[in-house]
């Protein structure tokens, strides 16, 4: 007795466990791509509203930056990404199996004797049969029913609705939204956000003698408002808070006697100065006086 050492040819079913594979891969692709751009919006507005109302420093920034990247990749992992494979007859045929079930392993069953040569006193008949009923079988199935895409219409839903929100954002504020993506993904550059009102600080650091007094003015331009703030910080503690009148766009503020370092910023409408530091320097003290007098040569003296 001969038994055929050929591998069955399963036309119906090879292509429809193929197509399940694949629809599965595309599946769990797009789940993970979404939720990465789902969290990546998400967390840029809420870095963007907490980096402008604060003004986060740069090295916070770069961490803030690292921290988005690493928990979108990690939700786009939870989501879908961990879910790819690479493929398998035998689970593509148990996932159609399970969606249209009444087949009874039978799928599974074919692909598992079709890749191997007939064994001395098994039904060479039987199993050519259970290889031709699956084959009959696969050609009614429809990997779109057993993989469907209808659960990716909520998070895309949800990725146009974020789409929407920054194109009306963009729209109506463009400058801001550019700003805040530089200092958001690009947090090593000098971005400033843009403000209706603009301060200019003059001279910014200054250097003063101690005891001296000390005359700090700004420029304000734009929409000018009629208060500006003053904020007065020395060492680590919390800064002072002094309300400064803007007459002819100019507000100032004068110190009788500055006695110590300190640094300052000054707010006025939607905008704020940089920080800017004063150094108190004390006067010089004369230790000790030495003076030597050197007599012309005529006089014929020694030098004292």
């Amino acid at each position: 007795m001969s038994f055929s050492t050929d591998p069955i040819q399963l036309r119906h079913l090879d292509s429809r466990i193929k197509s399940v594979w694949q629809r599965s891969q595309v599946l769990h692709l797009t789940q993970g791509a979404l939720a990465f751009a789902r969290w990546v919006v998400l967390l840029f507005l809420a870095g963007v509203a907490v980096d402008w109302m604060v003004e986060i420093p740069a090295a916070v920034r770069t961490l803030s930056l690292v921290v988005l990247l690493a928990t979108s990749c990690y939700r786009s992992w939870q989501c879908g990404w961990r879910n790819l494979r690479a493929f398998n007859a035998s689970q593509s045929a148990l996932q159609l199996e399970h969606h249209h079930g009444g087949l009874d392993s039978l799928l599974v069953s074919a692909v598992q004797l079709r890749d191997f040569p007939a064994i001395a006193g098994a039904s060479e008949s039987l199993r050519e049969l259970t290889c031709r009923q699956a084959d009959e079988a696969a050609s009614q199935l429809h990997p779109a029913r057993a993989v469907p895409y209808g659960e990716l219409s909520r998070p895309t839903f949800a990725i146009l609705l974020l789409a929407v929100l920054i194109g009306v954002f963009a729209v109506i504020n463009g400058p801001f939204l550019q700003a805040g993506l530089s200092r958001i993904f690009a947090p090593w550059l000098i971005v400033q956000y843009p403000t209706y009102t603009q301060i200019d600080a003059g001279a910014g650091d200054l250097v003063v003698k101690q005891g001296e007094s000390l005359r700090i003015a700004a420029k304000v331009s734009g929409w000018v408002p009629d208060k500006a703030k003053l904020l007065l910080r020395t060492g680590e503690g919390r800064p002072r808070e002094i309300v400064l009148d803007i007459n002819a766009s100019v507000c100032e503020y004068k110190l009788a006697s500055t006695s110590r370092d300190f640094t300052y910023q000054i707010k006025a409408g939607d905008a704020r100065s940089a920080w800017y530091s004063v150094r108190a320097i004390p006067a010089p003290r004369i230790d000790n006086v030495q003076v030597t007098l050197q007599l012309p040569a005529y006089l014929e003296r020694e030098i004292e």
